[in-house]
């Protein structure tokens, strides 16, 4: 292939990755908003109402948080996985070019290596490149968090749903 058909696959694809990025960022941000608008009725409904006469609503909405959150863990592994996907194939088609380490020095750095970046330290009258690399809890910490966040509000749903039936 010739240099202008690969650039157009990459932009391309990248346009395509982005919009998954996107995609994904947004599922989170949505389902994160509708689990805590879903927390407004249970906060009220705990303040004007005894455990004991509320439990039919606590456990509607409930079920209706779990409902939600089901969801969100479902969507949110999906497009976890398409983003993981077009990101591969951006890195894969960086290999082609000579130089081109955009996605794949990204790449490196969220998996605990070495990596060059454009800042430089003087010493001795000299510029040496910065070697970079982020710890274990850098690279781990975000995405186990995102990750953990449908499940932590489905259990937390379930407990709602079932406190006032265990309780009474």
């Amino acid at each position: 292939m010739e240099l202008e058909e690969w650039l157009k696959i990459y932009q391309a694809i990248t346009l395509t990755a982005t919009g998954k990025e996107r995609n994904y960022w947004t599922t989170v941000g949505l389902f994160l908003l509708t689990n805590c608008l879903l927390i407004i009725p249970l906060g009220f409904l705990f303040i004007t109402y005894s455990p004991f006469k509320g439990k039919l609503m606590a456990t509607a909405i409930g079920t209706l948080g779990f409902f939600v959150s089901f969801v969100w863990l479902i969507s949110n592994r999906r497009a976890a996985r398409e983003v993981s996907h077009w990101g591969g194939l951006l890195r894969s088609i960086e290999g082609q070019f000579a130089g081109g380490e955009f996605h794949r020095s990204d790449y490196r750095l969220f998996h605990g290596k070495e990596v060059c970046v454009s800042e430089a330290t003087s010493k001795c009258d000299d510029w040496y490149p910065e070697v970079v690399s982020l710890s274990w809890f850098g690279r781990l910490a975000p995405q186990s968090l995102i990750g953990l966040m449908p499940i932590a509000f489905l259990l937390g749903w379930i407990a709602v749903a079932i406190a006032g039936w265990i309780i009474t």
